[in-house]
């Protein structure tokens, strides 16, 4: 899509409409100058014409309206928006020309159709627009510019538009090959430690480590100041037992922040969608979202596609979860930048023996492995190829 630019040649009057003027001033002069009937004739025509021309200009008054349907598009992928236009009067109404453009937040809108039609009496007209957002987020799609022309192409004159109409762009859902293994190492995992049999249960306290236990019990702070292998002991947890907390701090600025947060959700998005295909209730910070099924998805992606970038965000979140008395057995840590400033709260997390896993784009999975100096598992997430169906349905 091409930024929106100044339509030339429109305006409450046409180029043409001028020369129109300029020529009745002219031939009314030329007539007092020379005293010859003929140039006031010619001045009276032009006079005559441009009030023809004002008065059905003015009464082209189509009504538009425009429909989006769910109001929900992927990213990337086609969406019809369907603009009504409609005659109400019992004359035509000639030229109409009229600018469609789509805008997201505040940014600059880009110009998204243009159309001239020619409306029976009593006719409607329904003119299909594809559009495509470019990035997740909330977009409008509008009606900047309208223009009621007359049969002679002298005047152009400005008319009211429908209201604007909102669209909100998704992240792209695909299946993640790194998260199908990783949920398959978390199974054998949870089926040697007895996970299934003490379900809403986790370690806190430590021991001396014992075969069978798994790796993700060892205390490995303890482990390092008592030069032996510590495991931890068991103490009731939250109410949800697994969580997914979205790393929002913002990295860039313009275009580029934008690509960085599409990637980073729709990483986070297609992680969910796998533990979910899984039966693995998680729940989606920051939002508390509880998801317990894989037709919970869409409400995911409504919120990933909402979801600020703030500097503090994740600060928060994090310290949020060390003031509940209860900590989830596992989280899940969606990061595309060095954890540097968060390697304190998550190794408080993980001393309170949390599972903490850091899940990356595949993209990003070496920038964050770089500035990690704790003993967390990275999963890299490979970026969505194919859109699932589930927004269509």
């Amino acid at each position: 899509m091409k930024p929106l630019k100044p339509k030339e040649g429109y305006g409450p009057v046409k180029r043409r409409g001028w020369l129109a003027c300029q020529l009745g001033v002219d031939f009314f002069l030329f007539g007092l100058a020379f005293g010859v009937a003929e140039y006031f004739i010619a001045a009276s025509l032009c006079v005559l014409l441009m009030l023809i021309a004002l008065v059905q200009a003015a009464l082209q008054r189509p009504q538009f309206k425009l429909e989006t349907g769910s109001g929900r598009v992927v990213r990337g992928q086609p969406k019809q928006v369907l603009l009504r236009a409609y005659n109400p009067r019992s004359w035509p109404f000639f030229p109409l020309r009229f600018f469609l453009a789509l805008q997201k937040d505040n940014q600059e809108p880009w110009d998204l159709a243009n159309f001239e039609i020619a409306l029976k009496p009593g006719e409607e007209k329904i003119l299909e627009i594809e559009t495509i957002c470019p990035h997740r987020g909330e977009y409008i799609i509008f009606m900047h510019r309208y223009y009621g022309e007359d049969l002679f192409g002298l005047l152009a004159l400005p008319g009211l538009t429908p209201p604007a109409q909102k669209l909100l762009s998704l992240p792209q859902l695909t299946f993640s090959p790194g998260a199908e293994q990783k949920s398959a190492v978390r199974e054998e995992e949870e089926i040697r430690q007895g996970r299934r049999e003490h379900h809403g249960h986790l370690t806190a306290e430590s021991r001396t480590y014992q075969q069978g236990d798994a790796l993700r019990a060892i205390h490995w702070k303890k482990s390092a100041s008592r030069r032996e292998l510590m495991s931890r002991l068991r103490e009731h947890t939250a109410d949800y037992s697994c969580c997914l907390l979205v790393d929002n701090r913002p990295l860039k600025e313009g275009e580029e922040a934008l690509v960085y947060e599409d990637r980073l959700c729709e990483a986070a998005l297609s992680f969910l969608f796998k533990q979910l295909s899984f039966g693995q209730p998680i729940t989606l910070l920051p939002g508390r979202l509880s998801l317990q099924t894989p037709e919970n998805v869409d409400k995911a992606a409504e919120l990933l596609a909402t979801l600020p970038f703030a500097i503090d965000a994740v600060f928060g979140e994090l310290k949020s979860l060390l003031e509940i008395g209860r900590l989830p057995t596992e989280l899940y840590l969606a990061a595309a930048q060095p954890l540097t400033p968060l390697q304190p709260l998550l190794e408080q997390i993980a001393d309170r023996g949390c599972s903490v896993s850091i899940l990356a784009p595949t993209a990003d999975a070496a920038l964050v492995e770089s500035g990690l100096e704790l003993p967390l598992p990275v999963i890299s997430i490979d970026p969505p190829y194919v859109t699932l169906p589930w927004l269509e349905a």
